[in-house]
């Protein structure tokens, strides 16, 4: 928020500074920015499965287009602070076209992800899950053509 506020204020941005200006987007809604965005939720490790002794569980990783929420819940090392996608616990897979933000539980309630139909889709959203949110920032340096660091 704050790279947006210094915009708006007509300041100029500190050297270093992290993040991206929301403006371009105040301005016109379909200026080129992320298209997806990602988020962690962390839950025991299923039934038959033993932690060891870091307390280590298994992590739900998210992601969510404008169509789209695609989750995999997978194995994470507390000591590390890593994951491992090849230790996969489960798949979710929420079809939100038409989704107007006003009903969640409308779109959260089928888990999609056994649909052959949607293998294309799986795989669109699973490769856009393991590329993170890192490469979402090469669309907004593209927009901002800059190199600056950001948070995600």
């Amino acid at each position: 928020i704050y790279p947006t506020l210094v915009e708006l204020a007509g300041f100029e941005a500190p050297k270093g500074l992290e993040g991206f200006s929301l403006v371009p987007l105040l301005k016109d809604k379909a200026a080129p920015w992320k298209n997806a965005s990602f988020s962690q939720y962390p839950r025991g490790l299923p039934k038959g499965h033993k932690a060891d002794e870091h307390g280590d569980h298994a992590m739900g990783y998210s992601v969510r287009t404008a169509e789209w929420r695609y989750t995999e819940w997978v194995y994470f090392h507390n000591k590390t602070l890593t994951h491992d996608w090849s230790r996969n616990f489960g798949t979710e897979l929420y079809d939100h076209r038409g989704d107007n933000g006003t009903s969640f539980s409308a779109y959260e309630n089928q888990n999609l992800v056994s649909q052959p139909e949607l293998k294309s889709v799986i795989a669109q959203m699973q490769a856009l899950l393991h590329a993170g949110p890192q490469a979402q920032l090469e669309r907004v340096r593209a927009f901002h053509g800059t190199e600056a660091s950001a948070v995600v």
